[in-house]
């Protein structure tokens, strides 16, 4: 799946699709094509529904941070703000293999088969759906490839 960030405005673009799941490890291969700076793609789970955008965000930036937020009112707020780490490939046409598992309020993030990082939340505690978005923050027409898109329901 492509997806392409048209306008370098942070607009929050997403693709959802079911089932609804609540416990799961969500994981991508995602390619990047031209970026810069916080250009940001990632993956999206326990989205209540297709149209609101609400459901936790797990972003990569194009300069190898990450961030992770909850989108339950008017827009994403940040549970984690954007932090570099090492397991993140920077810089245009790369390949990252991303994900996140989410088990009850624990919400684990990985990198190319590392965990970066632990967080607890509760504000979605349900099962939704999931999927993948794209913000172009500083390059319009920001582009990335999903590939591999894979998830395992947890017990």
């Amino acid at each position: 799946m492509t997806m392409t960030g048209r306008q370098a405005t942070g607009w929050h673009s997403w693709r959802l699709t079911a089932p609804q799941i609540q416990n799961v490890y969500l994981e991508a291969q995602v390619q990047t094509r031209d970026c810069s700076g916080s250009d940001t793609y990632g993956l999206v789970v326990r989205a209540p529904d297709y149209d609101s955008g609400r459901g936790y965000y797990y972003g990569v930036t194009c300069d190898g941070r990450f961030t992770f937020g909850v989108w339950k009112d008017e827009s994403v707020v940040d549970l984690i703000g954007l932090t570099q780490h090492s397991a993140i490939k920077a810089g245009p046409n790369q390949d990252n293999r991303i994900g996140i598992k989410a088990e009850g309020s624990r919400f684990s993030l990985y990198a190319n088969g590392k965990l970066m990082q632990q967080i607890e939340d509760r504000t979605f505690d349900a099962a939704g759906n999931f999927g993948a978005w794209i913000a172009a923050f500083r390059t319009a027409g920001f582009t990335v490839e999903y590939d591999q898109m894979s998830y395992w329901k947890l017990p």
